[in-house]
């Protein structure tokens, strides 16, 4: 079977041998430390990138299947395994990575390969002893617990168990007492569980703060920040960017909030009002899901061959898996399958306009990974995740002139409504980053203080939040819905950052919307060939560490939704 022709559903996975993946491994170290040149070297790193993207492939598979079904025992089972061989084939990269940065073709191969992958390298390297190598398998198991706990949650609703995303439908009604009894709903399993999603954190930070202190470090924040693989800046610049998000942005929100109150009349906002902006119902896509997948593949043609193209081809190979559906793990996300040279896409749509978000945002990522998937090595196919969120906020804004064939003459609500909702995250994204810094600088603090830590973030980035009666919410207990804390410390900063350069893109576009897409495409090409503030360089967009960037890049927003 043609791989590149392989539909989802049809990949079959053989069973791999840790033995026989440590003799490969062995013998690919042992042609690094006898290569005499750059050139006998060259061939040897050849064959351990296409290692890489087996296993990685496999490894991916594996994981989305899961995220498809977490009741299925035989997935969980095959995920179980995953992990627990995962600590073992990173101790056999590291140990290439360490023969290829102390080799004395260095030189050479960063004259081939380029400096970047060296610094990632180096990243890599320092985040990973074998001593923690127990600690990382026991988080593997708890994260795989949050997953497989969030995703067969049944939230009682009107009579019926709905599942999250089904739920929040109902949290964009236009009718406010619905809004109230589905998020007291939701809340309220948030509530039943505490004691175990507080359990699971308890120990994630306990596992996570050894492993740092094993690797030398006196907290968890700078192995944290080693495994995002950030190498051109800091706590340091992102502490600096939080706080132009409290001078820029919170005001900013703050007085979004206060218009939709008012266009609400309502007297004060709740936090079961934050989903609607304007009286009547909601903007939504007028389809269901065929229809979506129709409009999209006119809408990417519509763009140019090389997103239609692309698009089309994961529609014949089932690489989209978009529907909520009891038992599916929660949120969205793109996977690039290397050894089938494909993206697959995985969705939770409920309905509401928030599925064309996130369908634009995650082809975003496929986008740049389809079009960096010739870069050698495997490092540069995909970039650290501050850059790749540009490529797929951006195509969230790229694609407002294609949206009226998802909203029709509701096309310029939505429009306004992802303009404010991308404004209105701001200081959520910094808030949840301030917390996690707050959380791994305490290791010890107990659930209650964590959540008064919470409601002091809350109290700095979103000070209108009123929860009322919601009591979970209300106490300090809101950050445990966001999975981002449980599973990729540090990473939700990154969509704040990527927000602050795709609304560049999006000024950009509304003058030039041709010259947009190509500095769009451009930055895809560039896959992670370049650290985050240089490739922002290559296309002419600023750093979000500049002084004043962050107020210029809100000023075009304020302009447009005045």
């Amino acid at each position: 079977m043609d791989a590149h022709r392989t539909r989802f559903g049809d990949i079959c996975l053989p069973a791999l041998s840790l033995e026989d993946l440590e003799g490969t491994y062995a013998e690919l170290l042992d042609r690094v430390q006898r290569a005499d040149s750059t050139s006998t070297l060259s061939p040897a790193i050849e064959s351990w990138n296409e290692l890489r993207q087996s296993l990685e492939t496999r490894a991916t598979i594996v994981r989305a299947r899961f995220s498809q079904d977490t009741r299925d025992e035989e997935r969980r089972s095959e995920l179980e395994a995953v992990n627990a061989m995962a600590p073992r084939i990173t101790e056999l990269d590291v140990r290439l990575k360490h023969a290829l940065l102390d080799s004395p073709h260095r030189p050479g191969l960063e004259a081939r390969l380029g400096r970047t992958v060296f610094d990632l390298w180096e990243v890599e390297v320092a985040a990973f002893e074998p001593a923690i190598a127990d600690d990382l398998k026991r988080e593997s198991a708890l994260t795989t617990r949050y997953t497989e706990l969030t995703g067969s949650a049944k939230f009682p609703f009107r009579g019926a168990e709905l599942t999250l995303p089904a739920l929040l439908k109902y949290s964009r009604d236009s009718d406010r007492a619905t809004r109230r009894e589905a998020e007291t709903a939701r809340w309220g399993w948030f509530e039943r569980n505490a004691d175990e999603l507080d359990s699971l954190f308890d120990e994630l930070v306990t596992v996570r703060t050894r492993m740092a202190n094993t690797l030398g470090e006196t907290t968890y924040t700078p192995l944290g920040y080693r495994l995002r693989r950030r190498t051109d800046y800091g706590p340091d610049e992102v502490a600096a960017f939080r706080a132009a998000v409290r001078e820029e942005a919170v005001p900013f929100a703050t007085e979004l909030r206060a218009q939709q109150a008012r266009a609400l009349g309502l007297g004060r906002l709740m936090l079961w009002d934050e989903r609607v902006y304007e009286p009547g119902d909601s903007p939504a896509p007028q389809g269901g899901r065929e229809w979506m997948i129709a409009r999209a593949g006119e809408m990417f043609d519509a763009m140019g061959p090389a997103f239609g193209e692309l698009y089309a081809s994961m529609v014949a190979r089932d690489m989209l898996d978009l529907e909520s559906r009891p038992g599916k793990g929660p949120g969205g996300f793109m996977t690039w399958l290397h050894t089938y040279r494909t993206p697959f896409v995985f969705a939770n749509f409920n309905g509401t306009h928030h599925d064309v978000r996130v369908f634009t945002h995650e082809m975003g990522h496929a986008f740049q990974r389809h079009s960096s998937r010739d870069l050698f090595p495997i490092d540069y196919v995909r970039c650290t995740s501050e850059t790749a969120e540009i490529h797929s906020m951006a195509l969230e804004f790229l694609t407002w002139p294609e949206m009226e064939r998802f909203f029709g003459e509701r096309a310029g609500d939505f429009r306004r409504t992802h303009l404010r909702e991308t404004v209105l995250m701001l200081p959520y994204l910094a808030a949840i980053d301030h917390f996690q810094h707050l959380v791994y600088a305490n290791p010890a603090a107990s659930a209650v203080d964590r959540n008064e830590m919470w409601l002091e973030m809350e109290r700095l980035y979103q000070p209108e939040r009123d929860a009322g009666d919601l009591r979970h919410p209300a106490r300090g207990g809101l950050w445990q819905s966001q999975l981002h804390v449980y599973q990729y410390p540090f990473y939700y900063i990154d969509y704040a950052l990527a927000s602050t350069c795709a609304l560049q893109l999006w000024a950009r576009s509304r003058g030039d919307h041709a010259g947009a897409m190509e500095s769009y495409v451009a930055l895809c090409e560039k896959g992670g060939t370049l650290p985050f503030r240089a490739v922002l360089g290559t296309v002419g967009l600023e750093s979000p560490f500049a002084e004043g960037c962050l107020a210029r890049v809100l000023k075009g927003a304020r302009d447009y939704l005045a």
